[in-house]
């Protein structure tokens, strides 16, 4: 009975630690940005921006003139960090303009917000891919190092018994100090990828960074036209291109040539921002090809790292270490085998995650918070 209860406690307390941990994922990582939006410095700044934009928008202007002021903060180029103070007069005749120019200037606000939401999350993505990598590590040392104690205690026994082989007693310690080194060396990356994450989402604690663990692989979709036309209709910079179509169309309305839209425009502006979004559109095609082909590769190797190289390295140790057991063969011969081990685990986790890090950039460029919002959004283009 008592065996049973505690048989029941171990399995309840087991069962509460899975829970709290959680698989990093796309899906998770919409979520935390979800959750945190009212936290990270720079999607508050983009909020005061959109807020500020609604205010222009109902504040009266005097009939009598014509002018008014815009006044807002951008970077110098929509993917710098890098910001200036943009303050410039407009001449807008009529109230319609007025208007159409600050729903398009909102407009604006609102998708720099949205840049800035899929910026967080790509780089909250790859934070965590680093810390679930660090982790990693430190599991697999820890298991080597308790193994490598283990088996200096059996060379100290016998030494007490009968003279042991010094140099496999100094092999097996040499061993131990390395991997201690290497385990303080995961620690200290572990509390930088915290850092960085708490950073990102601008708190000084979050359960997140105790919780997740290595992500698992996962297939992905064929390159496909679709593919590219969903991630055109989302991508920041194309976005961004063709509002700035629409503010120079309401801005210019009086002179020059008269866009698709109606709207007129002086023919070098709007000719420049076309061949500017044609442009981004073909290098957003390539990007989509070389992440798709990149973690369909990855995952390939996922494969191989995780179904053969691991459990033939798995085989080796152990027949390496019968053949010690019987004096058969030498503990050099173990010790080598398990650094191959050790090394294989390590490159199967890097390559996990690092096939993280490369979706992580491909839902950046698509504008898609998950590969399954991306999948969907490409299944309704015709």
């Amino acid at each position: 009975m008592l065996i049973s209860i505690l048989a029941l406690t171990m399995c309840s307390n087991a069962a509460k630690g899975a829970e709290r941990k959680r698989v990093l994922s796309d899906e998770l990582v919409r979520e935390t940005v979800e959750s945190a939006a009212g936290n990270p410095l720079m999607i508050k700044f983009r909020n005061g921006e959109i807020d500020l934009a609604r205010a222009i928008g109902r504040d009266p202007q005097p009939s009598s003139s014509n002018h008014f002021r815009i006044l807002s903060v951008a970077p110098d180029r929509w993917f710098d960090r890098d910001f200036r103070i943009q303050s410039r007069d407009i001449n807008l005749d009529t109230g319609k303009r007025r208007g159409a120019y600050l729903a398009a200037e909102l407009g604006r606000s609102q998708i720099l917000l949205d840049a800035e939401e899929g910026n967080l999350r790509r780089n909250l993505h790859r934070s965590l891919a680093d810390l679930t990598l660090w982790r990693e590590e430190m599991r697999i040392i820890e298991e080597d190092l308790a193994w490598l104690g283990t088996m200096i205690g059996l060379k100290e026994d016998r030494f007490k018994v009968r003279q042991p082989r010094h140099n496999e007693l100094m092999a097996l310690q040499n061993g131990r100090s390395l991997q201690e080194a290497l385990l303080l060396n995961a620690s200290n990356q572990v509390s930088l990828a915290k850092f960085r994450v708490l950073r990102l989402l601008n708190v000084a604690e979050s359960p997140l960074t105790k919780s997740v663990i290595l992500p698992r692989p996962y297939g992905v979709p064929a390159f496909n036209t679709n593919l590219v036309a969903a991630a055109a209709l989302q991508n920041f910079e194309i976005r961004l291109l063709t509002n700035a179509m629409d503010l120079a169309a309401i801005e210019y309305s009086d002179t020059g040539l008269v866009s698709k839209s109606g709207q007129k425009a002086p023919s070098g502006i709007l000719r420049s921002l076309q061949y500017r979004i044609e442009d981004s559109r073909s290098r957003l095609s390539e990007q989509v090809l070389e992440f798709l082909v990149e973690i369909g590769n990855t995952g390939r190797l996922i494969g191989v790292y995780r179904d053969e190289i691991q459990l033939r390295g798995q085989e080796s140790v152990a027949s390496s270490m019968s053949l010690w057991e019987v004096n058969r063969g030498s503990l050099d011969e173990v010790l080598e085998e398990r650094r191959k081990l050790i090394g294989d685990q390590l490159e199967l986790a890097r390559h996990i995650v690092h096939q993280q890090k490369l979706l992580a950039d491909l839902l950046y460029v698509t504008g898609a918070a998950t590969l399954k919002e991306l999948i969907v959004r490409s299944r309704r283009i015709r």
